[in-house]
């Protein structure tokens, strides 16, 4: 099992291109990923898909009419 911060290629991870990956948790259901170097640096794509996908569930039912 890799540790936090571990970098590696793309292509070492059977992915095409070159783009730098780092081994990564997610900070709110601490799931450890390989993530994209890139996309952690702009901010972006610091949750899993998990917590991201159940977010979008819960905000779209807010703003949802009851009864109808």
């Amino acid at each position: 099992m890799p540790d936090l911060g571990d970098t590696i290629e793309a292509r070492e991870l059977g992915l095409d291109g070159r783009r730098l990956h780092v081994w990564a948790e997610c900070p709110s259901c601490l799931n450890r990923r390989w993530a994209a170097v890139r996309t952690l640096d702009n901010g972006t794509n610091r949750r899993c898909q998990a917590c991201v996908r159940a977010a979008l569930k819960k905000s779209f039912k807010v703003g949802r009419a009851q009864g109808c």
